[in-house]
């Protein structure tokens, strides 16, 4: 299984650079085989490109234009699979990761990530070739958004429609109605792939609007596809809904078989 690291990196200063220095040990421990896309966001710490260096050698890494930079890790993320869309390289799984808490004090969210997703990284890609079905693999997710506004209505697309829920030959199914936290998580390389093909240059080239756009709308990209999304807990970070509940209803609404996810939820 080829893989594929799409690295959003974002420092406040040279202190953070701990946070590269932590991430990049466990994923060249848990993903050595990885090729590596990355894109800097333009204000990050001016050490930023060169802390990297020293652990990897990526296919290519780049700083994101100030035009198209967002103090999130959505331009760095665009950057970054831009980067690997001008490779013309494809990939059987992509993993999204980001200097979690490189900026705010967030180091056991990172350990947590670093404990349960990328040390886990070989059960994770054993779980995509077990299960052919499985689009995206993430611990935690939202059954809401923070404004308390349903996914149905949720509508902050970028030149692609990805949000909107009407079928249509580029996406034949309705998203899922819950989205992850945090923009960690794995794809399975046929949805990414797809979304290279049909995104034009206009994606890439203009400025993302929505800071959360690739934590909440990129993993809704296999789901329209058929693949369906799995969720580490259960459990909404915000309130007691249980997305695997919310994942059953998006199946039986798209007429889509429900074996493969039940028997992975007895895992």
């Amino acid at each position: 299984m080829k893989n594929s690291l799409l690295f959003a990196a974002g420092l406040a200063d040279a202190g953070s650079i701990r946070v590269i220095d932590e991430l990049m040990t466990a994923l060249k421990q848990n993903l050595p085989d990885a090729d590596y896309f990355v894109g800097i966001n333009s204000d990050s710490f001016a050490g930023t490109s060169e802390s990297i260096l020293r652990h990897i050698t990526p296919v290519a890494m780049e700083t994101v234009p100030s035009v198209l930079n967002l103090k999130s890790d959505a331009s760095a993320y665009q950057l970054a699979i831009k980067l690997l869309r001008e490779s013309g390289r494809r990939y059987d799984l992509y993993w999204f990761i980001h200097t979690k808490g490189s900026y705010h004090n967030r180091d056991e969210r990172r350990k947590m990530y670093i404990d349960r997703f990328i040390g886990k990284a070989s059960e994770i890609r054993m779980i995509f070739s077990e299960f052919p079905n499985i689009g995206s693999y993430g611990l935690q997710g939202v059954a809401k958004g923070s404004s308390r506004t349903s996914w149905k209505t949720y509508n902050k697309d970028h030149i692609i429609d990805i949000c909107g829920n009407i079928p249509h030959d580029e996406f034949k199914y309705t998203h899922v109605n819950w989205s992850y936290i945090d923009t960690i998580y794995a794809i399975r390389g046929e949805a990414i792939n797809h979304f290279l093909d049909i995104t034009p240059d206009s994606f890439y080239n203009s400025r993302i609007e929505d800071i959360c756009y690739f934590e909440t709308v990129i993993p809704w990209i296999p789901a329209r596809m058929g693949f369906f999304p799995y969720v580490e807990t259960k459990k909404c970070f915000r309130n007691k809904d249980n997305l695997n509940k919310i994942t059953k209803q998006w199946i039986i609404e798209n007429k889509l078989g429900c074996s493969e996810f039940d028997r992975l939820l007895t895992l």
